[in-house]
């Protein structure tokens, strides 16, 4: 008989920890050495939006937007929201089924794209609008952050156990021509054949370096790195751009 599986709750068990992502969004903040305190965060490409639930959980005066063009994934946060958020919290959450480059978001103190979802874009254009829009949306010493997928020289494939199942990250294709790449999530659930491909990307995977000049082009007074200090064995390196 066949196992109720659901890619999502599979997902979120092996990949995110959102209150450690909110953790590390104030640590990030902090680094800047701005005069308050994040209030509204923007979560890009939120797919369930787990970290936002857990951002409007932190504290009543927190707000967050979560954006996605992708209703599956969505419909899934709302689901869980509806179980695990207050009424009160629910209000504190918008969720936008939208392109990240709509130009109707509130504004907020921080916008942030992890997971590598900036590889989404797959030309310079694209990608330099969607950083430009993001600086229109910022209240005064807002910040942009987006992270850099920098380990394509690890090993194409890699396996690690998360409670009784083993999640997979697959590289399957990598051009270091033009840095596209194709990489695939995987799950190995006990007694069963792989479920295979249950999430792919198709990225262009964007330098550091060529980040790091568009946002200087669009306008950011300063860019800087952060260097998660907790996990230097898997380092997430990302780009911090302010708007003063």
């Amino acid at each position: 008989m066949e196992t109720t599986f659901d890619k999502y709750d599979y997902y979120q068990r092996s990949v995110q920890a959102p209150s450690n992502t909110c953790d590390l969004l104030l640590e990030i903040y902090d680094s800047q050495n701005l005069k308050r305190k994040p209030r509204i965060i923007r979560e890009d490409f939120s797919g369930t939006f787990a970290n936002s639930q857990a951002w409007v959980q932190r504290s009543p005066r927190n707000v967050a937007i979560a954006v996605d063009n992708d209703a599956a994934p969505l419909e899934y946060g709302e689901r869980r929201a509806a179980k695990v958020l207050t009424k009160g919290q629910q209000k504190r959450l918008t969720v936008y089924e939208a392109d990240v480059r709509y130009s109707r978001f509130p504004l907020a103190d921080m916008i942030y794209a992890f997971n590598y979802s900036s590889g989404y874009f797959l030309d310079r254009p694209s990608i330099k609008d969607y950083l430009k829009k993001c600086r229109a949306k910022l209240r005064p010493h807002g910040i942009v952050v987006v992270d850099c997928l920098i380990d394509v020289e690890d090993p194409a494939r890699r396996e690690r156990k998360v409670e009784d199942f083993i999640y997979v990250w697959h590289r399957l294709a990598y051009d270091v021509l033009n840095h596209h790449a194709r990489f695939a999530i995987h799950f190995q659930l006990p007694g069963e054949e792989p479920r295979l491909d249950q999430f792919v990307y198709d990225w262009r995977l964007w330098t550091p370096a060529e980040v790091n000049d568009l946002m200087l082009e669009v306008g950011f007074s300063q860019v800087t790195f952060f260097c998660d200090p907790k996990n230097l064995k898997n380092p997430r390196l990302v780009h911090v751009a302010g708007r003063k």
